[in-house]
């Protein structure tokens, strides 16, 4: 039986590189776009659904607004903390959520790992 034979090209195969040349070549390289996906689409229109009915409302009133939106879409329902940081993108009519919301709910989402860590520390020890 003759003897399995190996390809030079074969023996040369290496994995890709994590060279510094390799890694600015990488970051030169545009962006891929996110993709757009449907539930993408149903929360940028539960959004501005929200929007064309909160003319004359508080905040409270636009926050109820836009859970029902979301909820008539079949899209899940995020933490208390962003409601309220989309309540007041539509309150003040901007695009996007103010820094101060990102930033609390950054500073929530820290405190939340905290509890995590914490909790899986006392089970561990």
């Amino acid at each position: 039986m003759p003897a399995a034979t190996v390809t030079p090209t074969a023996m040369r195969t290496r994995p890709p590189s994590s060279s510094p040349r390799r890694l600015r070549q990488d970051a030169k390289r545009p962006a891929e776009q996110p993709a757009i996906t449907a539930s993408n689409v149903d929360s940028r229109e539960a959004f501005e659904a929200a929007r064309a009915a909160a003319a004359g409302k508080n905040r409270a009133e636009i926050r109820e607004i836009y859970l029902a939106e979301r909820q008539a879409r079949g899209l899940p329902i995020p933490s208390d903390l962003v409601l309220d940081a989309y309540a007041d993108a539509i309150a003040r009519d901007r695009d996007k959520l103010s820094v101060i919301y990102s930033a609390r709910v950054l500073a929530e989402m820290g405190r939340d790992f905290g509890k995590l860590i914490s909790h899986f520390w006392s089970m561990v020890s």
